[in-house]
């Protein structure tokens, strides 16, 4: 059976999806948690590609940074596998084989993205072993994934911590850090407590608290004490529906934030405000969810003042890869990492590279690099153990994990 988001209606789309945006059995198998990892990461280039992240031209170039991860993350990966290896955590296979084809299988809607996202991490596929109160080096190790030193949670893995329980019912807490229950409760942000999640129908504040496959959405789109919105299931075709957040960046591309309402693979007009079925090539679009997985609105033109208000509709079209034609007046239709060339009518790159020149205010340098205020250039960020240059008071970290210290000016781990 085809994954979903890799048939399309014409043939260099579909093409495009087979050979370029599903991947192969090699490059996605692994055995052990790191070589996961790495097959994680090739999945979400693949997914990235067959959504308009990237153009179809740069997804070598994304596998191939993923590829180099490992040596970036060899103080968390190393501890995930030394967990493994003495028993302080389980690798769950059969999770990750199923997070693996959930990426193949996800759609390109902020519904489908997220969902995979919430199901596909670290601790969904490494178990935890050490109960409450044990020594730890990484979340991952203890049962509940909360291994906590001076009073948080850890950031930094390999820093010694004390493993803890998530909070009960009813207990205080931080909303900027739950530490309920996640699968029963939510930190209340009126009351600053445990709160249990609510049922359907319940009235909710912001997009929290309801009940696991219930959204918090209404009339108003973020929710207050005069205006709350309400738990609701989400909605099929011709539903009332709302968006978690309804800046440009959601209609610009797509659903940023946390999606819709809507049922996953639909999306909400934000015209009238009902589940709609999202549009195929050829058919007029006011935004970019509107159109099926791997296509684009193209021509769209909208008011960034109110962007669920569109200048002028667009037609959803198969997006452009690097090098091919664009209309920069009628709307590229380029991929999100491609600017149309307004001379040569081309799709071209805009993202930077590494060696390139680079500014704080430009494109960001790509993975496992910052740009070098001192050289203005991306340069590659240092892994634990490297030498490193102490940066200055504006200066990003150069460091990937931990900081460059003072005394040795190499990167190192900062436990408190």
């Amino acid at each position: 059976m085809s994954p979903k988001g890799c048939s399309r209606n014409t043939f260099i789309a579909l093409l495009c999806s087979i050979v370029f945006a599903c991947g192969t059995a090699d490059e996605l198998a692994f055995s052990t948690p790191v070589e996961f990892q790495v097959a994680r990461g090739i999945a979400y280039c693949n997914w990235k590609a067959r959504c308009g992240w990237i153009a179809r031209a740069e997804l070598d170039g994304c596998k191939a940074q993923i590829r180099t991860s490992p040596q970036f993350y060899k103080n968390v990966y190393g501890l995930y596998e030394d967990a493994v290896e003495k028993g302080l955590a389980i690798f769950d296979t059969a999770a990750a084989h199923a997070c693996i084809n959930l990426w193949q299988q996800t759609g390109c809607t902020a519904n489908e993205v997220h969902r995979t996202q919430d199901a596909c991490f670290a601790e969904s596929v490494l178990r935890g072993q050490l109960r409450s109160g044990a020594d730890c080096t990484t979340n991952t190790e203890c049962a509940d994934g909360l291994c906590f030193a001076g009073g948080k949670r850890i950031s930094d893995a390999g820093c010694m911590g004390t493993c803890a329980s998530y909070l009960a019912t009813s207990m205080p807490c931080d909303p900027a850090n739950s530490l309920c229950q996640p699968t029963t409760d939510f930190c209340d942000p009126v009351k600053l407590r445990c709160t249990p999640k609510r049922p359907l129908g319940s009235l909710c504040i912001g997009h929290i608290g309801c009940q696991d496959g219930l959204r918090c959405v209404g009339p108003s789109d973020k929710g207050t004490m005069a205006e709350p919105n309400e738990c609701q299931a989400r909605g099929g075709i011709g539903m009332p529906c709302g968006v978690e957040s309804q800046s440009a960046d959601d209609v610009l591309w797509i659903d940023l934030g946390r999606g819709s309402s809507c049922q996953l693979g639909l999306f909400c007009n934000l015209d009238k405000y009902l589940c709609e079925a999202r549009h195929s090539e050829g058919e007029l679009c006011s935004q970019q969810s509107a159109c099926q997985d791997g296509l684009v609105c193209n021509g769209l033109h909208l008011d960034l003042k109110n962007p669920s208000k569109p200048k002028a509709p667009g037609h959803c079209a198969a997006i452009a890869d690097f090098a091919e034609p664009c209309n920069e007046t009628a709307g590229p239709g380029c991929a999100n990492t491609n600017g149309c060339d307004p001379l040569k009518q081309q799709c071209l790159r805009t993202e930077l590279t590494i060696g390139g020149p680079c500014s704080p205010t430009d494109w960001p340098c790509p993975s496992f690099s910052f740009c070098d205020q001192a050289t203005d250039l991306c340069t590659p960020l240092k892994a634990l153990g490297d030498a490193c240059t102490l940066p200055g008071p504006k200066d990003r970290e150069p460091c990937f994990e931990g900081e460059c210290s003072a005394v040795t000016q190499r990167c190192e781990l900062m436990c408190s």
